[in-house]
Formats: C-alpha cells, structure tokens, sequence
C-alpha cells in the first residue's frame, strides 16, 4: 500500500466518523424544534372550537395553528406553571353556531365567559366550570 493510497484510506473513514457526532447533534436539535412547533392539546380543542363558531369581528381566526402555544390567543389565559388553559373570555364578539364538544377536552378550564346569540336574543353567560 502506498502513502497515497493509505492516506486516501484514512481520509474516507475520517469524514464518516467526524459526522457521526455531528449526525447526532443535528438530529436531537431537528426534533427539539419539531416538537416546540406541535400544538398542544389545549390548542386543539380550541381550534376545533373556532371551526364550530361564526363570529362578524374576526377574532377567532386569529387562532392559528401555525402558533403552537393558545396562550398568546387573544381571549385565551392560562396558568403560568402549568400553560394549561384556565380561562376563556369572548364576550362582545358576537359568537353564534354549535358549541363543539372537543370544548370539554380543557380539562384545566374554570370560567368561560362568552356572549351568546339565541335567535337575535343576546345574553352574557359566565360559566364556572366544576371537575
């Protein structure tokens, strides 16, 4: 085996070894960011919510799944510790159309106020939800 040669050797192996740390590192940091982009549940249950209700003034399209955490929502407070939803106001928003289910999946939910439209009669509900 000639220097050239040997030296040609060595040099295929080397790249793959150096990469595999490398490899690694970038694979850890892909699915640390791929995960911080996933919505949470809460922020499902939210925006199956949106998809449920009408509103005139825009305010819940501003819920956007590209924004994974429903704490920044307008409308939307949660507990500091947990970023789990506790509280949802929509009052003078003009809601109407099929409460969805998937409402109930906030499991950390204690009051929703909202303004609710029964056939062109207003009222204001507050709810304090028991667990």
């Amino acid at each position: 085996m000639t220097y050239g040669s040997h030296m040609s050797a060595i040099m295929s192996v080397y790249p793959i070894r150096c990469q595999g740390p490398w490899l690694y590192c970038i694979l850890l940091l892909y699915l640390l960011v791929n995960k911080s982009g996933a919505i949470s549940s809460d922020g499902e249950a939210l925006l199956s919510f949106r998809n449920s209700i009408v509103t005139s003034d825009g305010i819940l399209p501003l819920w956007r799944p590209e924004d994974p955490d429903p704490c920044n929502w307008r409308g939307v407070e949660c507990d500091p510790k947990t970023k789990r939803v506790i509280f949802l106001s929509l009052k003078n928003h003009k809601l109407s159309g099929a409460i969805s289910p998937d409402l109930g999946k906030l499991d950390r939910l204690r009051i929703l106020y909202m303004l609710l439209i029964f056939d062109d009669f207003c009222t204001y509900h507050v709810c304090f939800v028991r667990r």
